[in-house]
């Protein structure tokens, strides 16, 4: 296989096991919780004023249509730099603009420039988001994966920290950044940023979170999601041990036996545990790349 995040490797990706590796719904769920997380006020203009948007870095288009199914009066295109996924994307969605090109070459416009889970990937993300400042006439608006555990994904050249991403740009203002919850394809921290030009982001416009702040709200949501899951699993327990109390034979659900498998080997005596050390908090298998 080719270098990765190559041209030649990523087609070679969409080729062979983006689909089977949960791409398509990566990118579906990835756009739907950048969607959602968008301030009131963008959203509202988006809205109001049918600002052009474009996908970059949009796969096989699945999460481009999120963007048109939430703003249908919008113009929305997309582009990524493989022709595999958008040869695939075009014929998966005809009725949108999908079209070859890469972050640094890009030269069309958009009021909006919206990227998902790509910029982990690339050689010189802050010269990419340079450019595509350049051609976006409103927003820049990025969601990253942020502090990922050790050692990260294979595919990603960069591990997001709070101050990877300058507050200024240019002529262009870092205007929010928030910390995202993890969601079942991406079961770690998550980081929207928003990028506008400095004469229009207003006087008015909230205060900026600061980095700090960011790290500290990142792991609270992280402790949040564990706990709700660690919640649902007793709730679970409870309901099989109550069944199996009335005497119905109950099959263990995959997480109960895997934990029975390690509870019996511990008392053999076996190492197995040992090897679980590296088990990850939220109690998960590492999830596919994240590559949008």
């Amino acid at each position: 296989m080719s270098e990765v995040n190559t041209v030649e490797y990523w087609n070679d990706r969409f080729t062979k096991n983006w689909d089977e590796r949960g791409g398509r719904q990566q990118s579906r769920s990835f756009m739907e919780l950048l969607v959602r997380s968008l301030p009131l006020h963008v959203a509202a203009e988006i809205v109001d004023h049918r600002l052009e948007l474009m996908d970059c870095g949009c796969a096989k288009g699945d999460g481009t249509t999120v963007l048109v199914q939430r703003f249908p009066n919008s113009k929305v295109s997309g582009f990524d730099f493989s022709k595999v996924a958008i040869s695939e994307a075009q014929a998966t969605y005809p009725d949108v603009d999908y079209f070859v090109s890469d972050f640094l070459t890009l030269d069309r416009e958009a009021d909006v420039l919206i990227s998902s889970h790509c910029f982990e990937h690339l050689e010189d993300p802050l010269r990419a988001l340079h450019h595509l400042t350049r051609k976006a006439r409103r927003y820049v608006v990025l969601l990253l994966p942020f502090r990922e555990r050790f050692p990260g994904d294979s595919e990603h050249r960069w591990i997001v920290h709070a101050q990877t991403y300058p507050e200024t740009l240019g002529r262009w203002d870092l205007t929010f950044r928030a910390a995202l919850p993890p969601i079942p394809v991406w079961r770690q921290s998550q980081v929207l940023l928003i990028f506008e030009p400095r004469k229009l982001a207003g006087r008015k416009r909230a205060k900026l979170l600061s980095a700090g702040d960011l790290d500290v709200v990142s792991q609270l949501l992280c402790i949040a999601v564990s706990l709700q899951e660690l919640e649902g699993r007793v709730e679970s327990i409870a309901q099989r041990s109550s069944r199996l109390d009335e005497g119905e034979a109950v099959e263990p659900s995959s997480w109960e036996g895997h934990a029975l498998s390690r509870h019996a080997s511990a008392s053999e005596g076996s190492s197995s545990d040992a090897q679980e050390v590296g088990d990850s908090p939220m109690g998960v298998h590492p999830e596919p790349s994240s590559r949008e």
